[in-house]
């Protein structure tokens, strides 16, 4: 009976079918615990199981998972799902299956980027990323429309376009205005050329809200010309005692 009921969440793993009923709930989460070498770990242990179906997944330092399985998106009742230093270095496109997840928590991992697909989950209200590896954001992000508060401090967010910035200070909780940018981390000197593009997306985006660079614990010492068409830029903060060498806005 386990060999049949596995053989048919196997088959809906490969189309990313949803389960319908707790059983195979708890073999998808089985499956991916073995595949993490989480085999002593118990499914009734880090799962909660509501109206005969697991809505939240937590797994909190246990060991290595690396990428996540694919066969998360087969858990479309999930609500919750937290995963905090268990060494995750990617998310699958299957996550864009997990249309009621409200909550996802995944700080103190090992993510270098983020899938478009996150973009699909349209139920999502808070995103948890902090102190990971993330240089950058997908553009899709901004598409989260019910989200509610994002935390991705303690990455490498250093150059990200405005319009995400723009974004990131209007959803970020916990850590106060541009708290999201972990400038020691970010030892530029140059900043790159902004086109008038992310300007125009930004500001159909988020209209009424104002930009700012955040340059404390950089190195800063030049900005490109095409700064001073920055014409909704409100602020750049600077660290005490900062002195760039040349400074070419041209309002």
């Amino acid at each position: 009976m386990l060999a049949w009921l596995l053989a048919i969440c196997f088959a809906r793993t490969a189309t990313c079918q949803p389960c319908t009923n707790y059983a195979c709930d708890s073999i998808i989460v089985r499956v991916i615990l073995d595949s993490a070498n989480l085999k002593s770990v118990r499914v009734e242990d880090v799962t909660t199981k509501r109206s005969g179906r697991i809505v939240s997944f937590t797994l909190f330092q246990q060991g290595c998972l690396g990428p996540l399985s694919q066969n998360i998106g087969n858990l479309d009742s999930l609500t919750d799902l937290r995963m905090e230093r268990c060494s995750l270095t990617t998310l699958p496109a299957s996550i864009r299956y997990l249309k009621h997840l409200w909550n996802l928590d995944l700080m103190d991992n090992a993510l270098t980027s983020l899938p478009n697909e996150l973009a699909e989950l349209g139920a999502l209200q808070w995103l948890a990323l902090d102190h990971n590896q993330l240089s950058a954001l997908p553009d899709s992000i901004v598409r989260l429309h019910g989200l509610v508060g994002i935390s991705v401090s303690f990455n490498k967010l250093c150059d990200v376009p405005l319009y995400i910035a723009a974004w990131l200070d209007a959803h970020t909780y916990g850590s106060g205005p541009l708290g999201w940018q972990s400038t020691q981390n970010c030892q530029v000197t140059i900043l790159p050329p902004v086109s008038p593009a992310p300007i125009s997306s930004y500001h159909s985006i988020l209209p009424g809200i104002l930009p700012a660079y955040d340059v404390q614990g950089r190195n800063l010492c030049l900005f490109p010309p095409r700064h001073g068409r920055m014409r909704y830029l409100a602020a750049i903060r600077c660290p005490t005692g900062y002195q760039a060498k040349k400074l070419l806005l041209q309002w």
